[in-house]
């Protein structure tokens, strides 16, 4: 493990200390298929409220996050291939970019990584998938790398979620559990283990160094980005429908430094 890695990870283990107990100071939004609707709460409890229309259809949401300064960015797959909408905190969507990237059939997942930076998980069909870097300002890709296991062949693997880990790696759990690590420069990847989550991923959000994982079913799990060791959380309750997608904000008034808000980068579904 490189040292800059360690020592990240020691400054936002030391300010969860202030935290009374995991998910206490975080607030989380997800979205319902139900009317498309945007909830709010607090994993102290996992109690939701809604707070209006999402203003995208969640079904075709693939994506949902908050950048390192605090706008909640979603990737929508529709137009194919996608485009990226900014959501208001009290519901709402803006246009920001449609997207466009050849050979990507649609976008399953959005993460962040340096200030005004996007990383965006790309299914290719009958292929290996792709990881492209946006700029989130100009809409426009500087980088678009096949994800590699080096295997030679195809890895049939549906993206549930993804995150940026805080040495800058770009970390996809998979619907079927699967924690991946993906280098966003070369596209090289491996599997770090599995998470043994037992329903399909919704979201992934990172917050003072932990990451909380949403299922299928409305659980919060606590991942470690480094060897897919999961805890289950706390239970989601007060939102109709389906759940989908899921992000995480230090709760109002909360007094703690940001340690990895979706990222403290050191480097630079089907």
């Amino acid at each position: 493990m490189q040292q800059g890695s360690l020592t990240a990870r020691r400054a936002c283990a030391l300010a969860s200390l202030f935290t009374a107990q995991a998910g206490a100071s975080v607030q989380f939004y997800i979205a319902s298929d139900t009317q498309s609707r945007l909830y709010t709460g607090s994993l102290s409890d996992g109690v939701a409220m809604s707070v209006g229309p999402l203003g995208l259809n969640a079904n075709t949401t693939a994506g949902m996050d908050f950048t390192p300064d605090g706008r909640l960015i979603a990737v929508d797959q529709l137009p194919f291939p996608g485009a990226i909408h900014e959501v208001g905190l009290g519901g709402g969507s803006t246009l920001l970019h449609n997207l466009f990237a050849p050979g990507v059939f649609v976008f399953e997942g959005i993460a962040f990584g340096a200030p005004g930076e996007a990383y965006l998980w790309g299914d290719v069909l009958g292929g290996n998938d792709v990881l492209l870097t946006v700029d989130l300002g100009t809409g426009l890709t500087s980088s678009q790398v096949t994800v590699d296991f080096g295997t030679g062949g195809v890895t049939n693997m549906i993206a549930g979620a993804t995150t940026v880990r805080d040495d800058g790696m770009l970390m996809m759990i998979a619907r079927s559990g699967e924690l991946v690590e993906v280098d966003p420069l070369t596209g090289a990847a491996s599997v770090i283990g599995n998470t043994a989550i037992p329903e399909w991923v919704r979201g992934a959000s990172t917050y003072n160094g932990i990451t909380y994982v949403l299922d299928n079913a409305g659980m919060v799990y606590e991942v470690d980005l480094y060897d897919a060791q999961t805890s289950a959380l706390v239970q989601v309750s007060g939102y109709n429908g389906t759940v989908f997608n899921f992000a995480v904000i230090p709760a109002p008034g909360t007094g703690i430094a940001l340690c990895g808000l979706g990222v403290l980068a050191t480097r630079r579904r089907r």
